[in-house]
């Protein structure tokens, strides 16, 4: 599958639930995430290891237990709206970024596999494609593929379990007009997304220092790359996804080269606990990779059940 074809299947996703929600038949909100979920920092006990793949044309998430890098398919759950990106924390906290609902959920990881959803944050009439988090300092950030009522791409911060976004950020390419997609944050606190610019038909990648003010350009695609997952490590290289070259990593934020190639459509990235593996969904050959984010070396293959589902989270996820 494409790029092109790919954005599209998201679109008509949020096109198709939109259509079919009448009015007074949304369920009952769930109850807004406490800034207490984010801060805990104590060792995640109990729960085991988990990976979880979303899919917003199907609206289901695939749940696998984890081994090292050997992966099992267990069941697959239904969110309530279509689900794509996600985080989990170091605790097991699963986010899970809903682009038809216009919110980011929570589940609790449990030795049987993801419980919930048990909150629910706010992200009104946009269009969330992706979600990242950062304990220590006490946010979550997520990148929405569109604004409210179709308005331009933005990424929406959430501070110390505010209900509502704290702050908006925003960055506007060479083009005029761009399309949100993969977010993620470093353990000082700065904010890293991925946009693509619809006009130049490329991507490019930008930094808020302390995930506030204006954007940094870090590095553009070449013509024709296409905006994917981003991800960062316990020692702040940035490492992101051209969906038409493959897996990139940056020496901090800078000096950035393909880490790995030769994929079908490489979508999101996740690293594991301790930043061991980093993990990738590949659409077009509805597969995920387990990759060596030294070497990129491929470490583990495996088939998705139920089909392609490019959301990717890891639980317990990195201790940022």
């Amino acid at each position: 599958m494409n790029k092109a074809v790919w954005r599209i299947a998201v679109l008509a996703a949020v096109a198709l639930a939109s259509a079919c929600s009448a009015p007074g038949s949304a369920p009952a909100p769930l109850p807004v995430l406490d800034a207490s979920s984010v801060s805990q920092s104590f060792a995640p006990s109990g729960f085991g290891s988990w990976l979880y793949t979303c899919s917003a044309s199907t609206g289901t998430c695939a749940t696998y237990t984890v081994s090292g890098t050997a992966l099992t398919y267990k069941k697959t759950l239904t969110p309530p709206g279509r689900p794509l990106g996600g985080f989990a924390t170091a605790t097991g906290t699963w986010y899970e970024a809903l682009v038809s609902a216009s919110d980011a959920v929570t589940y609790k990881s449990t030795t049987g596999g993801p419980s919930g959803p048990t909150s629910t944050l706010a992200d009104t009439g946009a269009a969330p494609i992706d979600v990242a988090v950062n304990t220590a300092k006490k946010l979550v950030v997520v990148s929405n593929e569109f604004g409210a009522n179709h308005g331009p791409a933005n990424v929406e911060v959430y501070l110390n379990g505010a209900k509502t976004p704290t702050r908006t950020l925003n960055f506007v390419p060479k083009g005029g007009q761009g399309v949100g997609f993969g977010v993620a944050t470093d353990s000082r606190g700065n904010c890293y997304w991925m946009v693509d610019d619809t006009k130049n038909f490329n991507a490019d990648v930008v930094e808020f220092v302390g995930c506030t003010g204006n954007a940094k350009l870090l590095v553009s695609t070449p013509k024709f790359g296409a905006a994917g997952g981003v991800a960062v490590d316990g020692s702040n290289n940035l490492y992101y996804v051209d969906q038409s070259n493959g897996v990139y990593k940056c020496t901090g934020t800078k000096s950035c080269v393909q880490l790995a190639g030769g994929f079908s459509t490489p979508v999101f990235i996740r690293f594991d606990a301790g930043w061991k593996n980093l993990w990738l969904t590949d659409t077009g050959s509805a597969q995920i990779f387990a990759l060596n984010p030294s070497t990129g070396a491929i470490e583990s293959t495996t088939p998705e059940n139920g089909g392609a589902a490019p959301g990717l989270a890891l639980a317990p996820g990195p201790a940022h």
